[in-house]
């Protein structure tokens, strides 16, 4: 595999970082506005939580994983092994991470009126298991890395301008927050 431009991937690695951050400031402003400030408390705290679970479910494989790839980028069975290594890995960690977070939920009484929201949150921990932007990275397809991600904000977007019409649309508030950030993971 030749390799990519380095200037369009900078190009498109600068623009994923700019919808990352632009995102939030088109829709908190609307979700402020329709949510009150005790719902979207609820899902950023959740969401809060729910980050520590993802670290530990990642374990910094990612860093790991996209360097040593990059290593490996021109020899596709070796590439494989190490991606189905690197997921076996990832599926280990994944499921310790999924039983502390039960155990947490369950045993600690701080998380009880949060239940809901977190068990929809905890679906980002998931979402981080399938994401394999380390083999896109290290493969140097950033172009598809940020196309994808575009396109799943947007349509969280669409979503949240749709359905999120009132105080009690926390939860639907909280899947579309999903969506946008991990929603493009499906396509791994």
């Amino acid at each position: 595999m030749g390799s990519k431009s380095l200037k369009k991937n900078a190009i498109y690695a600068f623009f994923k970082t700019f919808m990352n951050i632009a995102f939030p400031i088109i829709t908190f402003p609307y979700a402020s506005r329709i949510l009150t400030p005790e719902s979207i408390g609820k899902v950023n705290f959740s969401n809060s939580i729910i980050q520590y679970f993802i670290i530990l479910a990642s374990l910094g494989i990612n860093t790991y994983a996209t360097r040593e790839a990059a290593k490996l980028k021109d020899d596709k069975e070796k590439l494989s092994t190490f991606a189905q290594e690197i997921f076996t890995i990832n599926l280990i960690s994944t499921f310790i991470s999924y039983i502390l977070f039960f155990i947490l939920l369950f045993k600690i009484q701080i998380f009880k009126p949060y239940f809901t929201i977190m068990l929809i949150s905890c679906t980002k921990i998931f979402f981080n298991l399938i994401s394999f932007d380390w083999l896109y990275t290290a493969e140097e397809e950033f172009k598809y890395i940020t196309l994808r991600s575009i396109f799943f904000q947007i349509i969280s977007l669409i979503f949240l301008f749709l359905f999120v019409k009132s105080p009690t649309d926390t939860e639907k508030y909280a899947i579309f927050g999903i969506i946008s950030s991990v929603g493009s993971n499906l396509f791994n």
